[in-house]
């Protein structure tokens, strides 16, 4: 995506930018387990991938947004609104 080095250097912030099962880069096997799954498998993938990255004590738990555009835009709201505690700011 395009804006990941723009919010790096724009920001000064870490940008984790997450694969998660049902996007292309997974190929067509994992596209196929995402009907039905959609707002719960790729929000899970996203949330245990922040969890990783969380549990190493380098970053700020209270400074995290999410954002995303398309696919990534329905995932940043089912990611605001499943986890509203967590991101201290969102964009789609």
């Amino acid at each position: 995506a395009p804006h990941i080095p723009f919010l790096a250097r724009a920001t000064e912030c870490a940008v984790l930018a997450v694969n998660y099962r049902g996007s292309p880069g997974f190929g067509r096997e994992s596209l196929e387990t995402l009907p039905g799954k959609v707002g719960s498998q790729d929000v899970q993938d996203c949330m245990d991938a922040l969890s990783t990255l969380l549990k190493t004590g380098k970053y700020d738990e209270d400074r995290l947004a999410v954002v995303g555009g398309s696919h990534g835009g329905f995932l940043t709201a089912h990611l605001i609104g499943q986890h509203p505690t967590v991101f201290a700011a969102a964009a789609m």
